[in-house]
């Protein structure tokens, strides 16, 4: 085939000879006097093109009409709205999140929350974040996804300073409270696993570690060297073990969740294994700029450890 997109390809092609498509034999044929193929079948699911667009059928009842696709290995999405698509699959179907509104999601899950107060008519989304530029990341966020721009705050205490992002929208509140992403207990998050694919579980775990995760740098003087340490922390420790099995879905191997207390609460965390780090700093990542800046030593670090054929 030529050059550009599959799907490119498809529109250029729609309706002229043969079309190729990988994993899936295209037939077409009349349907309601008009020439319909079939694109591909999944179990009892088939995705039909015709000059409407794209039908999803299951068995001969006709699920919706879409007018573009992404087809990909194994599956087709169609695009619904604020960054959701239906994908389609030999697992059936079910809707999935955009990896930029699965970050939203993970960072709202660790510094954010939903508010409702339907006696006043209030439906806030908001988030609170010490760094100006996390702040304006989820602002680009949000506004890529709903096409809307929350409202910044600077708060000063006199014990520090933190920045907050807020926003009053009954419809975006309910289409993120539909999601499940936040519970009504103190603290209460959960991970939206069946609406995440593995770039949005990526994008999810970076969203959260950048609202509550650490990564911390210690000297051992005895061994002479630098030890870095990356865990995930929340007061919240059924959500924490939510993480814990995303990120082996991912092919890590995250330690048991530890507590410890503090003042009057209880705190829970679970490191990433050393061997792991750069696996982790390559696949999730942060957007908080302390974060970034040990990741960047690390990094230089582990690459002069193997030049020296070092091991930990």
């Amino acid at each position: 085939m030529g050059g550009g997109t599959r799907v490119g390809q498809w529109k250029e092609r729609f309706f002229e000879g043969e079309i190729e498509y990988e994993g899936a034999e295209l037939q077409c044929r009349k349907d309601e006097n008009k020439i319909c193929c079939v694109i591909a079948s999944f179990g009892e699911y088939e995705v039909r093109g015709t000059e409407e667009g794209y039908k999803l059928l299951k068995g001969e009842e006709v699920i919706g009409v879409f007018k573009e696709s992404i087809i990909e290995d194994g599956r087709i999405l169609f695009e619904l709205s604020h960054r959701v698509s239906l994908e389609v699959s030999e697992g059936g179907i079910r809707e999935i999140l955009a990896p930029e509104k699965a970050e939203l999601c993970g960072l709202i899950a660790s510094d954010g929350g939903l508010y409702m107060n339907e006696n006043y008519y209030h439906y806030r989304v908001y988030l609170s974040s010490a760094d100006e530029e996390v702040s304006k990341h989820y602002e680009d966020l949000f506004e890529n996804i709903y096409c809307k721009k929350p409202h910044r705050y600077r708060h000063e205490t006199p014990l520090t300073s933190y920045y907050s992002e807020e926003i009053e929208d009954k419809s975006i509140y309910f289409d993120l409270w539909s999601l499940g992403i936040k519970g009504s207990a103190p603290y209460e998050f959960h991970v939206p696993k069946e609406h995440l694919d593995l770039k949005g579980a990526r994008a999810y775990l970076r969203g959260f570690f950048t609202g509550d995760g650490s990564v911390a740098m210690k000297y051992d003087r005895i061994q002479n060297r630098t030890r870095f340490t990356i865990r995930f922390d929340s007061k919240y420790r059924d959500g924490l073990e939510e993480l814990r099995v995303l990120l082996e879905d991912l092919g890590f191997h995250p330690l048991e969740i530890h507590e410890h207390h503090r003042e009057d609460r209880t705190y829970y965390y679970f490191v990433i294994p050393v061997e792991e780090h750069l696996k982790f700093i390559g696949e999730i990542g942060s957007e908080k700029p302390a974060h970034q800046e040990k990741f960047e030593i690390m990094k230089k670090m582990y690459e002069e450890k193997v030049k020296r054929g070092e091991e930990d």
